[in-house]
């Protein structure tokens, strides 16, 4: 398929001006997607997502809101799909549809099978699960300790 890494560049960048929280977010989208080894799920589709994320919600006000609302757009909206500006996800009939910002005519998650999807959107769950709950523990080891769980034991917060 024919593409644009220029494009894509230019698309993160135009979208991280906007949310200060987009770049921290997809560091700890990839090092989620790593720790729970979810295989299929490329660092491209979660940049792409939290894009279209900042598109239609706009930016966060958190760095927590910005991953919270990642986990929920996959449990909830995964289905639809992603597309920007012209694209229309729609038009493609695969287990998880992201048009690429650059080529309307591609979808970048094409391979992604159905069993990876049902276990991103599982993972994902789980995740969200645990960081509300982490939310209202009464200590911060008790919080860290629940944040480890779906980012490794090499989290930690300064």
């Amino acid at each position: 398929m024919k593409t644009s890494v220029k494009v894509h560049l230019e698309h993160f960048r135009s979208h991280s001006a906007k949310d200060p929280f987009l770049a921290p977010t997809l560091r700890m989208a990839k090092r989620w997607r790593h720790w729970q080894e979810l295989d299929g799920i490329q660092s491209f589709h979660l940049e792409l997502m939290l894009t279209f994320l900042v598109v239609r919600d706009g930016p966060a006000l958190t760095l927590e809101e910005s991953f919270r609302r990642l986990f929920l757009f996959v449990i909830g909206d995964l289905s639809v799909g992603v597309a920007f500006d012209k694209g229309n996800a729609t038009r493609f009939t695969t287990p998880v549809v992201i048009v690429d910002p650059a080529n309307d005519d591609n979808n970048v998650a094409a391979r992604i099978e159905l069993g990876e999807r049902d276990e991103l959107i599982q993972a994902a769950r789980t995740a969200y699960e645990t960081i509300t709950w982490a939310q209202g523990l009464p200590g911060k080891g008790e919080t860290v300790a629940a944040w480890k769980e779906i980012l490794g034991e090499g989290f930690a917060i300064d």
